[in-house]
């Protein structure tokens, strides 16, 4: 079975990786819109378009059984059209990270950090609300954790700084449990962890995204077993410029695993 991911950079490979863990025998195709990054500010209807048309690429050029939008702010705003638009499965961010929140909160207290665009989408605060109405979901937009972890800055006073900003609402309203809803924040774990204390739980999408779509193929019978690794995925970016050498360069990246080359769809 072969899974494609789609994201607005590289850093949706949190996403990706996640599937690789636990579905090793499948093939996998990745396509970062480096082009057009970051998605988080540019309007809506724009994200949603160029999402659409890189899930038309997946589908009819390369022949995806199964789209994942590994991108939240993509997931946000294009989920429900890819899902009427296409035949195949799509699969986004919200609903399964949304389910976790909301088993596991014990005081009713839910935080989501993103991208500007997904936290004024309200796709995270909606669904966490349809799971369990008698939450309380406060969202913070920290568009500068995109930009730290493209640039490679995973730790020191200025990402601390910043992290001890943005999350100080959050902190104050004392949630229990925080989704981190960008595919870039995952990186910033310990960053994020030590601002908020150990008493929070730190929710990340891919891993629940992993599983259900997992849960999902098992139940159509259609998980192959013929492979007990994953082999090196065809990594495509819209521009192949425009990708941070400090990430791509350093420890975040397995090259050995991701064939990289330029696919500008957008020509």
């Amino acid at each position: 079975m072969k899974i494609a991911f789609v994201d607005s950079g590289v850093g949706g490979l949190t996403v990706a990786t996640e599937f690789f863990e636990i579905m090793p025998e499948q093939e996998y195709i990745y396509y970062g819109d480096t082009l057009h990054l970051p998605y988080g500010p540019r309007p809506s209807m724009e994200v949603k378009n160029f999402s659409l048309e890189i899930i038309d690429f997946l589908i009819s050029e390369k022949k995806a059984d199964i789209v994942v939008i590994a991108c939240h702010t993509a997931s946000a705003v294009a989920l429900d059209s890819a899902k009427t638009i296409f035949s195949k499965p799509i699969y986004g961010t919200v609903k399964a990270a949304s389910k976790r929140a909301a088993l596991i909160t014990e005081n009713q207290k839910v935080g989501i950090i993103g991208t500007e665009g997904t936290v004024k989408s309200k796709a995270y605060q909606n669904s966490l609300v349809n799971f369990e109405n008698n939450l309380s979901v406060f969202a913070e937009a920290c568009p500068k954790f995109v930009d730290f972890v493209e640039d490679g800055k995973l730790e020191g006073e200025e990402v601390l700084a910043y992290a001890k900003n943005c999350l100080k609402p959050l902190k104050k309203e004392k949630i229990d449990t925080l989704i981190l809803g960008c595919t870039h924040f995952p990186y910033l774990s310990k960053i994020i962890k030590k601002v908020m204390g150990d008493e929070v739980e730190l929710i990340n999408p891919a891993v629940e995204m992993a599983k259900s779509v997992k849960t999902n193929i098992i139940q159509k019978n259609n998980l192959k077993k013929s492979k007990n690794k994953t082999e090196k995925i065809d990594f495509m970016v819209s521009d192949k410029d425009n990708i941070s050498t400090l990430f791509w360069n350093g420890k975040l990246v397995d090259k050995d695993l991701i064939s990289l080359r330029e696919v500008n769809i957008f020509k």
